[in-house]
């Protein structure tokens, strides 16, 4: 036979903090009502001296004429309850908009996230961390917002406005940026590998174009590898020159660039290019400080008069017949290095450039062929060294034998002339 406890469980906080509220309540409520009724009976004609007692408290309540109006009493407490409690419902409102937020994740559309995240803003919550991957947040108003660590990766954020919002390290790997605000931002860190920076053709208006403004952002080694930049306006806001110093502009499209209140202090530019030509020389000279920025090895062989620094950690792409890909006999037909080659080929369109014709699951396979092959060719390395070795062991040991024999004729020829003798 089971027995219930009699001890009691102690109240939880919440529970404990209602109670003090309440009470709290009607502490100030009958101090008021007290205060009024002493107030009242001073404006009377027959004023007398009292002491102040709890009796004498009491019966003056009981004249005040609100006394008897104990739902006027109650309103006033409610009301004092609702303003005590003002800030708690904030803190929920907050919780409520987190929780959309967070719901929303993995849907591209979603309305109410874009306004939960504006209205969180304007309440001056902190969103920094926030994590809008993949989310459509095109127009959204986040200016002057703190948004350091943010994700974005690859969200909708087309004519967004960021300005002078603080985005560092924060993740807008290809996120579409198209006509976005950016201007004064701080980007130090930020990750925008593959972004879509382009001026975007304005719906309502065809003739217009709508540019994606980076006037004045401090990009401070900020990744831009292999993004889109055609016609973005860099240049200066507010009195700041736009500083792309130790950025990243790998294999970036930097087409109809205006460098011009750009600081490129040893920024990377290897592969980088103008449209489908190569980098033009006439963009980066605009610039502040082009000189110690860093570029292929191929832009820097094409203007030896200019002394340009050479990006070596940036790898050419490996020279290969791509009409090789068309037919499979040309492939069967690839000695190792060659089909390593096509391989790595491969591997560096889909992770760098992002090429859209291979997916996950196919280069998966290539770079388990990739690591095989290298496998292989080690093994392959490895045999000719000892087949080398084998033959310079071969090779010393018919040199001693020759010598040998040659030792054996000449005292075999001494031991004759002895004998003749």
């Amino acid at each position: 036979m089971t027995t219930k406890s009699s001890k009691k469980l102690p109240l939880s906080p919440s529970t404990k903090k209602s109670w003090c509220q309440i009470l709290t309540t009607l502490l100030i409520t009958f101090s008021i009502i007290g205060g009024i009724a002493l107030l009242e009976n001073e404006q009377k004609k027959d004023k007398c001296k009292y002491n102040m007692n709890i009796c004498k408290i009491i019966r003056l309540t009981s004249n005040f004429k609100l006394s008897e109006q104990l739902q006027n009493i109650g309103v006033l407490s409610a009301a004092i309850l609702f303003f005590w409690d003002t800030f708690d419902r904030k803190k929920q409102l907050e919780r409520q908009a987190w929780q959309l937020i967070d719901g929303a994740q993995g849907s591209e559309t979603s309305g109410a996230r874009k306004q939960a995240i504006e209205d969180l803003y304007k309440e001056r919550a902190d969103i920094t961390g926030l994590d809008a991957d993949g989310a459509d947040l095109r127009g959204i108003n986040l200016s002057g917002a703190d948004l350091t660590g943010a994700s974005f990766k690859n969200a909708i954020l087309e004519e967004a406005n960021f300005e002078r919002a603080i985005l560092t390290e924060a993740n807008f790997e290809g996120a579409n940026l198209q006509g976005a605000n950016l201007r004064g931002a701080i980007l130090i860190d930020a990750y925008l590998t593959g972004a879509d920076l382009r001026t975007k053709r304005d719906k309502n208006d065809e003739t217009k174009d709508i540019a994606t403004k980076l006037q004045g952002a401090n990009l401070r080694s900020a990744k831009l590898n292999s993004a889109k930049l055609r016609r973005t306006e860099f240049g200066k806001f507010d009195g700041n020159n736009t500083d792309l110093s130790s950025a990243y502009f790998r294999k970036a499209n930097i087409a109809d660039v205006e460098f011009k209140n750009v600081n490129i202090d040893q920024a990377f530019f290897g592969g980088a290019k103008t449209g489908n030509d190569e980098l033009d020389i006439n963009i980066i000279q605009q610039a502040n400080n082009y000189e110690k920025a860093y570029y292929s090895k191929s832009f820097v062989d094409k203007h030896p008069t200019q002394k340009l620094q050479l990006d070596d950690k940036y790898k050419e792409p490996p020279e290969l017949d791509i009409s090789l890909l068309n037919n499979k006999d040309n492939i069967a037909s690839l000695s190792v290095i060659e089909l390593l080659n096509l391989l790595k080929y491969i591997h560096i369109e889909y992770t760098e450039n992002k090429n859209e014709n291979f997916d996950d699951n196919f280069i998966n396979t290539i770079i388990s062929l990739e690591n095989r092959l290298k496998r292989l060719d080690s093994w392959g390395n490895s045999a000719k060294q000892k087949a080398s070795s084998t033959e310079k062991i071969l090779d010393d040991a018919d040199k001693e034998y020759r010598e040998i024999t040659e030792r054996w004729q000449q005292i075999d020829s001494k031991y004759e002339d002895t004998d003749t003798e």
